[in-house]
């Protein structure tokens, strides 16, 4: 069975979709695991506890559900990656996410995507991203959650853009210095004002675009 990654918009929703799967399925309620994030994060050793289950279920088809894919650090999608190619033609895997750039995009492309999210606001997301060069719009695709939303969401977005432009830096790019410093200046200004968080993110991306041409 290929993975799924569902979009969804309220998590209240989850339960519903859960039953409705199963149902489809005709999964029993002692086969479905759950994994919801620890603290704020789905973790690494969570990936590597499921993947331990997984391989003593003797062949038993398992209904493993992802609540709040979005908060899975890097290193726990990474660590996902081997269980979808070991796993994902034998168990039923299914991934809830209240944004499907949060998922890396080698995630997406094992999984059949579900997008229940208003087709507006994936269409926005969309065209943002492909409007940003290739070398930055990876550091909101890969690690961000997407388009800001709130002062908060703007927040973690710079922090994750300033962390992927890091290690560019460190791999030697030293194009990304000046895009890493307009990041954090950004990111102060956005702390200390009032300023849109969306704005703020298109006024660092509009930089990376003229700064190219």
């Amino acid at each position: 069975m290929i993975p799924s990654i569902v979009s969804i918009s309220d998590i209240q929703s989850i339960d519903r979709l859960i039953s409705e799967k199963a149902s489809e399925y005709h999964i029993s309620l002692d086969r479905i695991v759950r994994i919801s994030p620890q603290g704020a994060h789905i973790t690494i050793d969570q990936i590597r506890a499921l993947k331990k289950m997984l391989f003593q279920s003797g062949g038993r088809q398992m209904f493993v559900v992802f609540e709040l894919f979005d908060t899975a650090t890097i290193e726990a999608q990474n660590a996902l990656l081997k269980v979808l190619e070991e796993y994902g033609d034998t168990h039923l895997l299914l991934l809830f996410t209240r944004n499907i750039h949060a998922a890396l995009p080698t995630i997406r492309s094992r999984c059949i995507i579900d997008q229940n999210q208003p087709v507006s606001v994936m269409v926005q997301d969309e065209l943002f991203l492909s409007s940003v060069p290739q070398r930055y719009s990876q550091a909101l695709s890969e690690e961000a959650r997407g388009r800001p939303k709130t002062k908060e969401e703007g927040d973690q977005t710079l922090c994750c853009v300033i962390t992927t432009l890091r290690s560019h830096i460190r791999r030697g790019d030293i194009q990304s210095i000046a895009s890493c410093k307009e990041a954090l200046n950004i990111l102060r200004f956005l702390r200390n004002n009032n300023f849109n968080p969306q704005l703020a993110i298109d006024h660092w991306s509009l930089n990376q675009m003229n700064d190219i041409v």
